[in-house]
């Protein structure tokens, strides 16, 4: 495999793996967030004998803060289909139906090229010159 073929692929995996685990994580933010504006809401719902304001602030903030971590999460999660949609455009130019799937496998779905030699009941050496064919063909 040459060190461009090296480099295309070591930067979609990296860039696949940054969308996923950025979004995980907003996720995970998101999730602790409404569980915070949740408590502020049930004990501002609760205990009426406690002063309002402060609480109400709080449970704003919370409120402000999921929102704000939503949009963070439509934005990646945009970019991240943006970014898919692309490469499945440039990987549907190509005629050669194997190659297409190669491309597909590794780059979109992030397999090895083990279980995509398995999978299509190729060689690795034969699926690596696909790819490599396929490689080409987008850099044309």
């Amino acid at each position: 495999m040459t060190k461009k073929l090296k480099l295309i692929e070591r930067e979609e995996s990296y860039r696949r793996c940054l969308y996923e685990v950025e979004i995980k994580s907003l996720l995970l933010e998101l999730k602790t967030l409404r569980a915070m504006a949740e408590n502020l809401q049930s004990a501002i719902g609760n205990d009426v004998r406690l002063q309002l304001a402060p609480k109400s602030d709080k449970l704003a903030d919370a409120i402000a803060k999921v929102v704000e971590c939503e949009d963070r999460i439509a934005k990646r999660v945009t970019e991240y289909l943006n970014l898919t949609k692309n490469w499945d455009n440039a990987i549907s130019v190509i005629d050669d139906q194997e190659q297409c799937v190669i491309l597909r496998m590794r780059y979109m779905d992030g397999k090895s090229w083990k279980k995509i030699a398995e999978e299509l009941f190729m060689s690795e050496s034969a699926v690596f010159r696909s790819h490599k064919k396929a490689v080409r063909k987008l850099s044309e």
